[in-house]
């Protein structure tokens, strides 16, 4: 505020200037002019060089106001600078970022209907459904109908019990074509950040839910691998600290998130929803590991085959996935994904649809 107020001074100091300039401007040419004994060469040498004068002023003002702009816009970012707030850990953005995204999402309850004999195609399927079946006699709500790989149909119902009914049914009355199966979603996965290497994971099981009343309610020695299995861990940035990865219950997941925190011996350790998602650092498409790879390697950046992200000097971004994908657009209806971004951005609307197909494919009990 201080420097702020010193360049209003400044420019108020330049504008009276400017006004004591004008004045005695006004008095010399009123002396030219009523002065009868200077010459005409002399009143015209005295007119260019108070002319000159002027623009010297001008040209000074001008790099004054300059000067005045740059020190407010260093100012500016000076004080910009020091309202940032500390900058978040991958970790801590991955944990917020995944817990809201798993918080507001949406249960789906679905099932998926196959053929049983060869020829038959998803819309075969779907028109003997529609013929045989009818939502209304069932009483069950469907929310859509997609054809998916394999010749198969994936329904959406409006809740878990209309699934079994409409499973049943089609089991029952068009069994000779097609089954119905209620998919078995995952188990979710929970990360533990920071947890002390000397710490035996093979009995840290048993040593959470002792130190832990929330979950020592739930869990007992009959159902622990149901509701809390240790998984593998992950290097932290501390040599001496990992973080532990475990596959729980819908039910200890909640109680644990809603906690956020786990006791473990004399530690305190924050825990986050750990969504896992395979990805290639090869090609950098989904689904497959670098060691597994057979597709050509690509740049994380540009996109291009002839280098990786390490050398690139490519002054662009383009997504390789989100690339492909408009590649297979043929509905001129779909609007094509914006490539404007390295694929390994977590705004990529390709990462965004691969991290939602393995939300839908967990249960969470929400």
């Amino acid at each position: 505020m201080e420097s702020q107020q010193i360049f209003i001074n400044i420019n108020t100091k330049t504008k009276c200037l400017i006004n004591r300039f004008n004045e005695r401007k006004t008095k010399i040419i009123d002396i030219i002019k009523t002065n009868k004994n200077m010459t005409k060469t002399s009143k015209t040498d005295l007119n260019k060089l108070l002319e000159e004068i002027e623009n010297l002023f001008k040209e000074q003002n001008n790099l004054l106001l300059e000067e005045n702009k740059s020190k407010q816009r260093i100012i500016e970012l000076q004080t910009n600078t020091q309202t940032i707030t500390k900058s978040k850990s991958f970790a801590e953005i991955l944990k917020q970022d995944n817990n809201n995204v798993i918080k507001n999402k949406k249960t789906s309850h679905v099932i998926t209907v196959y053929p049983k004999n060869e020829g038959m195609t998803s819309e075969d399927i779907k028109k003997e459904i529609k013929t045989k079946l009818n939502p209304i006699d069932l009483k069950i709500g469907i929310n859509k109908i997609k054809n998916i790989s394999r010749n198969g149909l994936i329904i959406e119902c409006d809740s878990q019990n209309d699934c079994e009914l409409l499973k049943n049914e089609i089991n029952t009355k068009i069994s000779d074509d097609c089954e119905a199966k209620i998919p078995i979603k995952k188990k979710p996965k929970i990360i533990v950040y920071n947890v002390p290497k000397l710490i035996d994971n093979e009995n840290i099981i048993n040593n959470i839910i002792k130190q832990n009343n929330s979950l020592n309610q739930i869990i007992n020695e009959e159902n622990i691998d149901q509701n809390l299995k240790f998984k593998f861990s992950l290097n932290a940035k501390n040599p001496n600290l990992q973080h532990l990865i475990f596959e729980t219950s819908p039910e200890v997941r909640k109680l644990i998130i809603n906690s956020n925190y786990l006791n473990i011996e004399w530690n305190r350790c924050k825990c986050a929803d750990f969504i896992s998602i395979i990805r290639c650092y090869n090609c950098f498409g989904f689904g497959h590991f670098k060691r597994d790879c057979t597709a050509e390697s690509h740049c994380s950046h540009c996109a291009s085959t002839d280098h990786n992200h390490q050398s690139c000097n490519k002054n662009y971004k383009k997504c390789i996935n989100c690339e492909k994908f408009n590649s297979k657009i043929k509905n001129p209806n779909i609007k094509p994904l914006n490539t404007n971004h390295d694929c390994l951005n977590k705004s990529c609307p390709t990462y965004e649809f691969v991290k939602n197909k393995v939300l839908e494919k967990t249960d969470y009990g929400l």
